[in-house]
């Protein structure tokens, strides 16, 4: 009797499986550094509101421009409206990278399998 070797003939199944892995993760890893992205974003708008109200705000011994104040609230009504979008978009990519994880956990799952 001849000695055959073993073939795993599951073998290309398993190869998708880790692909779709990898896959996965990187995905993972793309919608994280999007979280990071938008949290910066969100950073940069609160420096912006944050020097807005410094302009608002007369020094000693300066004369208040009344046009100027007027222009900078309505600039910082805006910007407070770009922070709340910015907030609504972080939490949806937060939520998008709850979402990744779960898919990676499985495909995890499907890899052991």
């Amino acid at each position: 009797m001849a000695a055959r070797s073993f073939t795993f003939r599951l073998q290309r199944l398993l190869d998708i499986r880790i692909m779709r892995e990898k896959q996965a993760r990187q995905e993972l890893l793309a919608r994280q550094a999007q979280v990071a992205v938008e949290e910066q974003r969100l950073e940069v708008l609160n420096a912006e509101a944050a020097a807005l109200e410094d302009r608002m705000t007369p020094r000693v011994g300066e004369v208040v421009d009344f046009d100027e104040i007027r222009m900078c609230t309505w600039a910082l009504r805006a910007k407070q409206e770009e922070q709340t979008a910015q907030v609504q978009r972080i939490d949806q990519a937060r939520h998008r990278v709850v979402e990744q994880q779960e898919e990676l956990k499985q495909r995890g799952i499907e890899v052991k399998a």
